[in-house]
């Protein structure tokens, strides 16, 4: 593998995007999960889930102090949102005629299965750049968000109906690393979630005690730690 540089990724979007904006690392896991050889992962659990650092991706991470996996050298991402609102995503069962005639009248669930209506609030905001930092190989997270069949074209929540539209994607090289850490004129700035047990700059600024995920994945309850997260 190339060697690994500081890296800028930028994703120009086409529209809103839903939900939370997703971490760089755990977008690549995804595509890595679905397109590497399986023999390069490790063992997924009962449910079929990996543990943080299964999936090769190549992006470097680092061992903390107190933390029993690797934490990837990449920030959560950055940007800036000019209108934050709640849309709503509907689905009504919609009676046919033929349905109600008295010789095929019967019994429809509506309340649950795939007849269930519903309308369901959904935060969305207008974004026109998310920006990551990181340590990888350029050529490698570009295979793994451009490919023109398997690349990633869409980002968040409800893409099947048009949010989070992909309209580019960047990748530059850098001088500095600011995947974890960056300077400010206030102190040095948290980029992304780390363990409360890390060896954090003593003019740390930009962040909040949480309980969470810090390596993908995220969302998973078993993996969250005592962290520090940026705010």
């Amino acid at each position: 593998m190339s060697a690994m540089r500081p890296l800028k990724v930028s994703a120009e979007l086409a529209g809103p995007i839903a939900g939370e904006i997703p971490k760089l690392d755990a977008i690549i896991e995804r595509a890595m999960a679905h397109r590497c050889d399986p023999s390069a992962l490790s063992e997924p659990d009962s449910a079929g889930e990996y543990a943080p650092g299964g999936v090769p991706i190549p992006i470097a991470r680092r061992r903390v102090e107190g933390c029993a996996w690797s934490i990837p050298l990449c920030s959560w991402p950055i940007f800036l949102s000019t209108h934050d609102r709640h849309d709503f995503v509907n689905k009504r069962f919609s009676v046919d005629p033929s349905i109600l005639a008295s010789d095929s009248r019967g019994v429809f669930a509506c309340n649950s299965g795939e007849l269930r209506s519903y309308r369901l609030p959904l935060r969305s905001r207008n974004v026109n750049q998310v920006v990551w930092f990181c340590v990888g190989v350029a050529k490698e997270i570009r295979r793994m968000l451009v490919h023109p069949r398997s690349g990633v074209r869409y980002l968040g929540k409800k893409t099947s109906i048009g949010y989070g539209m992909v309209k580019e994607w960047k990748i530059e090289i850098v001088e500095d690393d600011w995947s974890w850490f960056a300077p400010s004129p206030g102190g040095t700035v948290l980029m992304r979630g780390l363990p409360e047990t890390a060896r954090l700059p003593k003019d740390l600024v930009g962040y909040r005690k949480w309980f969470g995920g810090v390596a993908a994945p995220y969302w998973n309850a078993k993996y969250h730690v005592e962290m520090v997260e940026p705010c």
